[in-house]
Order: C-alpha cells, then structure tokens, then sequence
C-alpha cells in the first residue's frame, strides 16, 4: 500500500531547521505516512496569512481557496501558524482539522516554554503531524472532553497535551473504537501512529541533536544524561522516498505521452518539479 502523502507549510517560517528535522524523522520510524513540503513555488501562497490571530473557519475557507488553485494532487495539508487560534466554541486552540476534506492546522503561539520546553521544539511538532494524520484516516473519530492521557482528550487545559506524549497515546475505548471494521484505519497505521505518538514522548524525555556520519549519512540522538538512543534515518527509507515520487513521476510522463502536445500545463510543471525534487534526494 502506498504511503499517505500529507503536505507540510511552514507559514510562521520560524522553525525551519526544527520542522525539516521532525519531518525526516517522521519518514523514518514508520512507513504509512509520507510528510513532505508543500513545493516551493506553492507555499508562498500561504504566507500573506501570517496572522497574528486566525478563526479556525475562516482559515479552513482559505486554505480550501488556496488548494483548489494548486496545480497537481494535494490531498492532506497542514499548514502551520504562529497565531493565536478561536474556534466557534473555544479559544487558545493548539490547532484544528476538517479531516473529512484533508486540511489541518496548528500554531507554534504561546507553546514553547510556557507548555513545552522551548528546547523540545521537536516534540511538539511531530504530535500534531502525527495527530492530524490520525484525523485523516479515522475522520469520523471525535475528541472527548474527559482527560484520559489521550490524543483525543480535549485539551481543555493546554497542559494536558504532556499527558498524551507517551507510547499507548490512545485511550482504551478509543482504541477500541479506531480497530472497529468500519473504520478505513488500517492496522498498520495504527502501528505507525504508534511509534510516532511514542517517539513524542521520548523526545520530551530527552532533547533531539542531529550528528553526521562520515558518509553524510545523519543520525537522530535523543540525548539522555547517561548515554544516546539513535534512531537512524536509513538509506532504504530515502529510497523509498524517491520510488513514491518516481510513481507519481512515471503516472504524469503516461499522462503526457497520451496527450501530446495537448498535455495541460499543471502536468507538465509537475513532472519537472519532480524530476528536481528526486535528483535532489539522490
């Protein structure tokens, strides 16, 4: 089964080297999801949004906008904000979805020092892309307003986010209620929501340092007092990287041998893109 492809935008553009970080590190422990930039040439659409507050339907509106008027396929985006978030019902949100068309967002505002340490950046931004993934593929599933140390509590108090950074990220009943056969979550999401929601909580533990190796390969350490845990983002995980872009690649070179010279503009900057993008990774 391919993976999920869910695009990232950095609207705040103050986090780069934190978020291409968390991102490679997502790729790495599992294989469902996919987390990848928004191209470059399409996510300055989104900066003239960099406001200071945002109301999460106006938002929804237009990230909508904005995505219809993309070239190419882009099913999930999570766009990310330095803004303070009102809902309809609640303010001071961490963040907000309609998984049920793919769009997600969550804010960098008021979060680090006062809720997670400023120097766990990491921490924080791979729970809310682990948590919106979720949302993508059970999108039926609700929070709840009781606090269980689940992703799904409400988070009536901000704090209670720290409780849910922890392997067993789900409450009893709603692990229960995401395994149900009419949901479309497949085990092996789960598994992989698993070891992304629990890799939260090892980095709120212990911190996050990059090194390199002598062959330019890079290593994650989560760094602890007593010794180094590396989880290392391996070549076969960059590999597959480049095999789900050079399907997508040889799907739109079909697409334009067909038409010819009718092939419609968005295809073929799309093939270019991703010509760039894979001799990139290699």
């Amino acid at each position: 089964m391919a993976r999920l492809p869910i695009e990232i935008v950095d609207i705040s553009r103050s986090i780069p080297e934190a978020l291409e970080q968390t991102i490679q590190l997502a790729n790495s422990i599992q294989e469902e999801f996919l987390f990848t930039y928004l191209p470059n040439d399409e996510e300055h659409y989104f900066y003239p949004y960099d406001f200071a507050k945002l109301n999460t339907n106006d938002f929804f509106e237009t990230i909508n906008k904005i995505r219809h008027s993309l070239r190419g396929y882009h099913p999930y985006i999570i766009p990310i904000v330095n803004s303070f978030i009102s809902g309809s019902r609640l303010t001071n949100l961490f963040g907000s979805h309609k998984a049920d068309q793919g769009i997600a967002f969550f804010t960098i505002n008021g979060v680090f020092g006062d809720i997670i340490p400023s120097d766990r950046i990491h921490c924080y931004i791979l729970y809310y892309l682990a948590r919106y993934s979720l949302s993508f593929v059970a999108p039926k599933h609700n929070n709840h307003d009781e606090t269980r140390s689940c992703v799904f509590d409400r988070k009536i108090s901000k704090l209670d986010i720290l409780k849910s950074m922890k392997n067993r990220a789900f409450c009893d009943d709603c692990r229960k209620s995401l395994i149900k056969d009419d949901n479309i979550i497949t085990s092996k999401q789960i598994s992989a929501l698993d070891s992304l929601f629990s890799t939260t909580k090892t980095l709120l533990d212990h911190g996050y340092t990059i090194t390199n190796t002598p062959h330019q390969q890079s290593n994650i350490v989560i760094t602890t007092n007593n010794n180094q845990h590396k989880l290392q983002i391996s070549t076969n995980n960059i590999i597959k990287i480049i095999e789900s872009k050079q399907r997508r690649l040889n799907i739109l070179n079909i697409n334009k041998s067909i038409h010819g010279y009718d092939t419609p503009p968005h295809v073929i900057m799309e093939i270019e893109d991703l010509e760039k993008e894979i001799k990139d990774l290699l």
